[in-house]
């Protein structure tokens, strides 16, 4: 087993924990079940035992309890752990049960012997993961059935004890091949199933990481044109359903063409980083930005009323004017002109009228005042 785990970091605890869960589940199954075939069987007595009746109820009750007193300790969290120990141990208390019928009657050739054999399949439905609990169980189960026979009989005869040894060897011999077999299957399917997790976590995690860079601009580390018109396009759905508005607002940083002759295209996209930074960290948390294209960039500010829109964007404007860098000593001033557009669910006509109306009015602010704000309202 250790070799099926190999590059497969936890894998043996991962396991453990899978193992855990599965046989309280199928422990608490076997213990509603059982409980209740147990206290079934007790009208069999009647007819097979009559005179044990009374005994028999009283064992068959007190097993049952048993049960459903682990049945309610099987939901505490820190238990699960101890599962297989807690499988063990009921399981042994319904052998214990059998055996007490069958030493009260015939010992050997108690018509309950039979009983045994269905706690021994039980431990198979329930564990089927660790063979040295089934070794154990299976050896514990036989020394006490032997020797509560042999108390009740001790001048048992050879043909009894061989049938009951052949019949109760089969039984464990079937339970303990079947044990090991499922057990190394089930671990081999388990290492596959994880793998096969872990490659498609390795492999989400390498989609989400190209679906990010391929949705983001690489200098600037905002949306992309198209990643950003996907979020506009969702953005109109949700206000046509709500009835709110929105504003678009672009941006276009001033005289970069300037900047970007004088001082070259590095300090013109240091000056773009800048600009883009200062915006960002005006603006709320959650707030997404994109870029147009070229030095123009585009975020969205949800609905207010146009006299705060406008107090928000000339404040975002005016960061922009207070910010500058230097460049072999000499200050480098920035600036940005800012156009806005609203969108009114049910009148404005779509996306692209959206976008025309923003476009037009920071080509008007680019013109008429470089480092203001214009809004087509």
């Amino acid at each position: 087993m250790a070799a099926d785990s190999e590059n497969v970091p936890g894998l043996n605890q991962r396991y453990q924990n899978f193992v855990n869960e599965i046989i309280m589940y199928r422990l608490r199954i076997m213990m509603v079940t059982g409980s209740f075939l147990y206290l079934i069987f007790s009208f069999l007595d009647r007819f097979v035992y009559p005179d044990k009746t009374a005994s028999f109820l009283r064992i068959r009750i007190l097993v049952s309890v048993a049960m459903w007193g682990v049945f309610v300790l099987s939901f505490l969290k820190f238990l699960r752990p101890i599962a297989i120990h807690l499988t063990v141990g009921i399981l042994y208390i319904c052998a214990l049960g059998l055996c007490a019928m069958i030493y009260l009657t015939e010992g050997f050739t108690s018509g309950y012997r039979e009983g045994i054999t269905l706690v021994f399949f039980a431990l198979l439905f329930i564990n089927g993961y660790k063979l040295f609990y089934t070794y154990g169980l299976c050896a514990a189960i036989t020394i006490t059935y032997f020797f509560l026979c042999n108390l009740q009989n001790p001048a048992w005869r050879w043909p009894d004890l061989l049938i009951s040894s052949y019949f109760s060897g089969s039984v464990i011999f079937f339970v303990l091949i079947m044990t090991h077999i499922y057990s190394r299957q089930n671990f081999r399917h388990f290492v596959i199933a994880e793998r096969i997790r872990d490659q498609e976590k390795k492999l989400e995690t390498v989609y989400q990481q190209a679906k990010a860079e391929a949705e983001k601009d690489p200098l600037t580390e905002v949306f992309n044109r198209r990643a950003f018109f996907d979020i506009l396009d969702k953005k109109i759905q949700i206000c046509d359903t709500t009835g709110k508005s929105f504003y678009l607002l672009f941006f276009d940083i001033d005289n970069l063409k300037h900047i970007n002759d004088r001082h070259g295209h590095i300090v013109g996209d240091e000056a773009i980083k800048l600009v883009v930074n200062t915006v960002r960290r005006c603006l709320r948390s959650g707030t997404e930005m994109g870029r147009f294209g070229g030095d123009e960039f585009m975020f969205i500010i949800d609905d207010a009323e146009p006299a705060e829109f406008l107090a928000r964007a000339e404040a975002i404007s005016r960061a922009v004017l207070r910010t500058s860098f230097q460049k072999d000593g000499q200050p480098i001033a920035v600036s940005a002109s800012f156009g806005a557009a609203r969108y009114y669910p049910h009148r404005t006509a779509n996306l692209q009228e959206l976008l025309d109306l923003a476009d037009h009015a920071v080509l008007y602010s680019k013109k008429n005042k470089k480092g203001g704000v214009h809004f087509e309202g």
